[in-house]
C-alpha cells in the first residue's frame, strides 16, 4: 500500500480571467501523488489581500499542522483546519485559509 503521509502542503495567490482572486492549496503526498484544490475568498474582487494571506498561511502555518497527517484520515484533517480555524478566528484573522483547502 502506498505512503499516503502528508509531505507538503503549498499555497498559491491566482487569479482569475475577470482579476478575481483566489487561492490554490497543493497537497504532496510520500508517495508521490499530488492534489489540488482551488477556492474564492469571500467577496473575491475585494479580496486580494486576503487571498494572499491565505496563500501565505497555507504554505506556512497550514502545511506545518498537517505534516505527518496520513491524507486517508480525513477526520484528522479536518479536526486540524477547525483548531487553525478557531485560532484565527480567536485573533480576528478570519476563516479564509480553512475554507480555502477543506
Amino acid at each position: 500500500m502506498p505512503d499516503t503521509t502528508i509531505v507538503d502542503v503549498v499555497g498559491r495567490r491566482l487569479w482569475s480571467a475577470g482579476g478575481a482572486a483566489a487561492v490554490e492549496a497543493e497537497v504532496r503526498l510520500a508517495c508521490g501523488a499530488r492534489g489540488r484544490a482551488l477556492a474564492a475568498p469571500p467577496g473575491a474582487c475585494a479580496a486580494a489581500p486576503a487571498a494572499g494571506a491565505s496563500a501565505v498561511a497555507l504554505s506556512g502555518l497550514v502545511a506545518a499542522a498537517l505534516h505527518g497527517i496520513d491524507a486517508r484520515r480525513q477526520e484528522d484533517i479536518d479536526a486540524t483546519l477547525f483548531r487553525l480555524e478557531l485560532a484565527q478566528l480567536a485573533q480576528n484573522r478570519g476563516s479564509a485559509v480553512a475554507r480555502s483547502i477543506a
